[in-house]
């Protein structure tokens, strides 16, 4: 898989893709990567050595509008968090707020969230787009339901399943291989 984010730039120059477009079972996913500025204040000074970490609002918006007409769906993989001591415009409950009232993105919004390590039980809508986070420690599995109906995307829905109620699920042999060969 694609490393993504489209607010990360060393020496002027943009580290990573953006984005990426993805297709399962019949609808183009959007893919956009967004991480928090707080990592220039939170990580080793040498790791973050000349790189700035720009706005993720206008960051994930150019990243949308390049992909425009190419996509079904948007999904955000927010590195931000929504922790009330994070500067608002770093935040994603910020983003996914504000790219709800951009009226030009016409497909829904899906913002997988994380940093903050926080629980949103189900998810926050705002309009036709959904803010989801699972928590920490692999507590929860995150959940995005929806239906597709005449190009548009219906009942967007986030839940989440506790990692307990999941051990009588008999894994994916190529997914455990996967797994086993990391762990």
């Amino acid at each position: 898989f694609p490393m993504i984010s489209s607010n990360i730039y060393k020496n002027g120059k943009r580290i990573f893709k953006p984005s990426t477009i993805i297709k399962r079972n019949g609808v183009r996913y959007g893919l956009v990567g967004v991480t928090t500025p707080e990592t220039k204040i939170k990580t080793s000074p040498d790791a973050v050595k000349d790189v700035e970490f720009k706005d993720p609002l206008s960051s994930v918006k150019g990243a949308i509008k390049e992909m425009d007409g190419k996509a079904d769906v948007y999904v955000v993989l927010s590195h931000l968090g929504i922790d009330k001591n994070t500067k608002k415009e770093w935040r994603g409950d910020y983003l996914a707020d504000q790219l709800s009232k951009d009226k030009s993105f016409k497909q829904s919004i899906i913002v997988l969230d994380g940093h903050s390590h926080t629980v949103i039980e189900n998810g926050k809508s705002y309009g036709k787009n959904v803010l989801a986070q699972t928590g920490t420690a692999l507590e929860n599995v995150g959940r995005i339901r929806f239906n597709r109906e005449n190009n548009q995307t219906k009942n967007l829905k986030a839940d989440l399943i506790n990692v307990a109620d999941t051990k009588n699920i008999k894994p994916d042999t190529k997914i455990e291989k996967q797994v086993n060969k990391v762990l």
